[in-house]
């Protein structure tokens, strides 16, 4: 199904850009925090075909933080990054922050989404293994790899 060579974590990183727009607030005037998790879920599956190349599904999502309200006009900066890869499985980091006018606005959010790669048969497939990099890297590993563990019990 996919090419098995591992890849460098740095290699997976993705930024999305996105303007805030009047049909994504809600009744107070600030986005709507399904319509920012609509987008982290495409989002996050576009960085993970990234690495996988091929059909992929979403198990869950953990860990999703709105920290700051969000207007219109605002740009919504979100990068994604995979930061853990098992057998058949691997996890995508999202970090949202806000811009108007191309001055940074701060932090506003963040997320965690773990997917399974899939075979033709419907069946999880061996994904390429992540190359960690930086000790940010293996920090990043090492939490993921910790909260899988806890799901598991």
């Amino acid at each position: 199904m996919c090419q098995l060579t591992p890849m460098p974590a740095s290699q997976t990183e993705m930024v999305l850009r996105r303007v805030v727009m009047p049909n994504m607030l809600n009744p107070n005037g600030t986005m709507f925090g399904g319509a920012l998790l609509s987008i982290y879920d495409e989002f996050s599956g576009i960085v993970g075909l990234g690495l996988v190349k091929g059909k992929i599904m979403t198990v869950s999502i953990e860990n999703v933080t709105f920290s700051r309200p969000i207007c219109a006009g605002e740009t919504v900066v979100i990068r994604g990054r995979i930061t853990y890869t098992g057998r058949s499985s691997f996890v995508v980091q999202l970090d949202t922050e806000t811009e108007r006018n191309g001055v940074s606005l701060g932090h506003a959010g963040s997320a965690v989404f773990n997917y399974v790669a899939i075979g033709d048969d419907g069946r999880p497939t061996m994904i390429p293994q992540l190359i960690l990099e930086t000790d940010e890297d293996r920090q990043l590993w090492e939490e993921a790899e910790a909260r899988r563990k806890t799901r598991r019990k």
